[in-house]
C-alpha cells in the first residue's frame, strides 16, 4: 500500500520482507539500525512499485539522507537475506 508523500515510513525486520513504499519529492532521511546478521536492500521505483531497483545494499546500521531531484519517486527498503537481529528502519521526510 503507498500513500502519496508519506511522512514516516517505519518498522522492523524480523526476516525478510519488504516495507511499505515511500513516495518522495524531494528526498528523505534514511536510518537503519540493529543489525545481527543480514542484507538490506534500498530500492526505488519509477513505475509505481510495478518494478524496483537496487540502489544500494548496506549490513550495517546507517544513517543517511537520500537526495532525488525526480518527483514522485517511490523507495523502499527490502531484507533479502536475514539471519539473525531484529532491524529497525525508517524512512522520513
Amino acid at each position: 500500500m503507498v500513500t502519496a508523500y508519506n511522512d514516516v515510513v517505519a518498522g522492523s525486520f524480523t526476516g525478510t520482507a519488504a516495507s511499505a513504499a515511500f513516495v518522495t519529492q524531494h528526498g528523505f532521511n534514511l536510518s537503519l539500525s540493529g543489525f545481527g546478521v543480514a542484507t538490506i536492500q534500498l530500492q526505488r521505483s519509477f513505475d509505481a512499485g510495478a518494478t524496483w531497483l537496487v540502489v544500494e545494499p548496506f549490513s550495517a546500521d546507517i544513517e543517511r539522507r537520500v537526495d532525488d531531484p525526480g518527483h514522485d519517486v517511490y523507495y523502499r527498503v527490502e531484507a533479502t537475506s536475514h539471519d539473525s537481529g531484529t532491524i529497525l528502519y525508517r524512512l522520513s521526510a
